[in-house]
């Protein structure tokens, strides 16, 4: 198998704060591909993204899920992260194992403190992304104000790729500022219609057209001395400066769209397709041999020695405990043999899903830039590392923030302390900010989580998966006294 199939693929992990539109921008991508035939929504609790009973009641992500879909001879591979901090652990782990990302924007909340630390991160490994501002179709929302809010206050380099033509109810359109485009959506179809640009804009789209072709050409030293000289540019060599602009995060193109409405959906899939990096074009992994006891580094590729990395762990009702991860080089084959370095064993698997949601798909063969699962193997655990067994391998390991808010937990009702110990034990390894102890001063049960919404969703979890009722109280403090002198 060559790398050619490797090219046509992107891994992108969607990402933002909450209530920026993440879940139902996924809905629209998998149904303008085709992939499902009708556009589900939050309140009507039908996404394919949020699939458990906790997220439909609750109407947010709580965990990151993985979905699928073609779009003009890509194969993209998407995960769809939940947007509070409480849950940074399932945002950190997603980005340790995309490619590139979405970063949402709802230009009414604007930055919020989960999207902060995920542009810190980004910022950390220079990880290419859009940023893509949505719910254009809201009252008294302006996107240049946005964007030149975020470009100021955090010094990232956003260059518009498309502008919303209209605001708010107005909002019914978008312009491709780099093809000198404009479309119109009319509600009928996700395929915008194109049309000429108003003549009372007309100057104000060139002028800008020419801030972004200078913008990209600014990246590239060659093509900017051929720009100063006055020399014509091939539209070809300015979109190939973009795309490497893009990988290098000297641009991050931003994008106007509206995914409660489809408008602008569509031109920003096609220019994920041409810009976002595909499997190959990441940067060499840093490994540890561990026969050889040290370290190098691999560059992605079909033919380059098997490396897959577990990055979630989640039990299926029916299937029963799935362990997803992403294949970095190489392939994994169903009935092969292979090597897992937190048990320091080799396993058989038996079996490989592609997931869509809740929905899992038999499969044969995951490969370099696919994102699949393997079931029944208990002994693989978050942040484990695949490889052969003649040639194992370790990658970094994701360090997760530690937990800072303790309860202490009791069952409501009698005889449920294993209950609790087990169903516990089931959470803590799904989820690595999730801790717990037992703390023998008080003779409590603490469980420590991210805050007060992480640890009423395990609670939640607990009677919904293990069928325990349990409260959730201040812990008790162990006072101590200290003797300082003799006395009689």
């Amino acid at each position: 198998m060559s790398n050619s199939s490797c090219e046509t693929k992107k891994v992108i992990g969607l990402v933002s704060g909450n209530g920026s539109g993440k879940t139902t921008l996924s809905e629209c991508l998998l149904f303008n591909s085709g992939a499902i035939d009708r556009i589900g929504s939050i309140q009507n609790k039908n996404t394919v993204s949020d699939f458990s009973p906790l997220e439909t009641k609750r109407g947010f992500s709580i965990s990151s899920s993985i979905l699928n879909y073609s779009w003009k001879g890509f194969q993209i591979n998407l995960v769809d992260t939940p947007g509070y901090i409480d849950f940074i652990g399932q945002i950190l782990s997603t980005i340790k194992v995309v490619d590139s990302i979405l970063l949402l924007i709802d230009p009414k909340s604007g930055v919020q403190a989960s999207t902060e630390r995920i542009i810190e991160i980004l910022n950390q490994n220079l990880m290419p992304f859009f940023c893509v501002i949505n719910k254009l179709d809201q009252e008294n929302v302006d996107y240049f104000k946005t964007v030149d809010e975020i470009r100021n206050n955090y010094h990232l380099n956003l260059v518009p790729i498309t502008i919303p033509m209209g605001q708010g109810e107005k909002f019914s359109g978008i312009i491709d500022l780099l093809e000198n485009k404009a479309y119109s959506y009319d509600g009928k179809s996700f395929k915008g219609n194109e049309i000429p640009i108003s003549d009372e804009i007309t100057q104000e789209i060139s002028e800008r057209h020419s801030q972004l072709v200078e913008s990209i050409i600014e990246t590239d030293d060659e093509l900017l001395n051929q720009y100063l000289d006055g020399k014509q540019i091939e539209t070809g060599k300015i979109k190939n400066v973009l795309k490497a602009a893009v990988l290098e995060r000297k641009v991050i193109p931003t994008f106007a769209i509206s995914s409660g409405k489809n408008i602008g959906v569509d031109v920003l899939m096609d220019y994920m397709n041409s810009l976002l990096p595909s499997p190959l074009e990441r940067k060499p992994l840093k490994v540890k041999y561990l026969n050889e006891e040290k370290e190098a580094e691999i560059v992605p590729s079909q033919e380059g020695p098997v490396l897959a990395y577990v990055f979630k762990i989640m039990s299926d009702p029916y299937i029963g405990k799935l362990s997803i991860f992403r294949v970095f080089s190489g392939s994994i084959k169903v009935n092969g043999n292979y090597y897992i370095s937190g048990a320091k064993n080799v396993f058989k698997f038996t079996n490989l899903f592609k997931l869509q949601g809740k929905d899992q798909v038999d499969i044969t063969e995951a490969s370099c830039g696919d994102i699949a699962a393997v079931s029944k193997i208990m002994e693989i655990v978050n942040d484990d590392t695949i490889s052969l067994p003649e040639n194992p391998l370790e990658m970094e390991k994701t360090i997760y923030p530690e937990p800072g808010l303790p309860k202490a937990i009791t069952p409501v009702g009698k005889s449920d302390e294993e209950k609790i110990s087990n169903g516990l034990a089931r959470l803590i390894e799904e989820d690595p900010t999730l801790k717990q102890e037992l703390n023998l001063e008080v003779h409590q049960n603490i469980v420590w989580g991210m805050g007060d919404l992480h640890l009423s969703i395990v609670k939640d979890k607990l009677k919904e998966k293990f069928d325990v009722e349990v409260d959730m109280v201040t812990p008790n403090v162990a006072y101590k006294e200290t003797i300082k002198k003799d006395a009689k």
